[in-house]
């Protein structure tokens, strides 16, 4: 006696992946699309989310401190550029093409610590 076959029925998983399966190759494309553009177009920079390890009122009572904070955190990301304390003060030194990024880094990580910049002679 032949055994009666049943109808297949499509269970709910096989239902949402044929119906998600373009629509789910198209969002992963974009996805794609949308990953590159941000990869390539960011310009966010790294270095201004630093935190220093004390504030800007112990930096300026010992700016020995701050020297070596900067040239062990900061300074290597900026070639040619060194630091060194004179009368109270770090004065930063660094060529004349990277003194502008330099300066602005320095001065929004470390607001109100005592800094001055110069640009070294080639």
């Amino acid at each position: 006696m032949p055994e009666e076959e049943k109808p297949i029925r499509e269970t709910s998983g096989e239902f949402l992946f044929r119906v998600l399966k373009p629509a789910g190759a198209v969002l992963v494309l974009l996805l794609a699309a949308a990953f590159l553009v941000v990869c390539f177009t960011g310009r966010h920079d790294p270095l201004l989310d630093y935190r220093p390890a004390m504030s800007a009122a112990a930096y300026a009572a010992q700016p020995e401190a701050l020297r070596e904070e900067l040239e062990r955190e900061m300074l290597p990301y900026f070639p040619g550029s060194s630091a060194r304390v004179e009368d109270g003060k770090v004065r930063v030194t660094a060529s004349a093409e990277t003194m502008v990024k330099l300066r602005e880094t320095l001065e929004a990580v470390f607001p109100g610590a005592p800094m001055e910049f110069e640009a070294a002679e080639p």
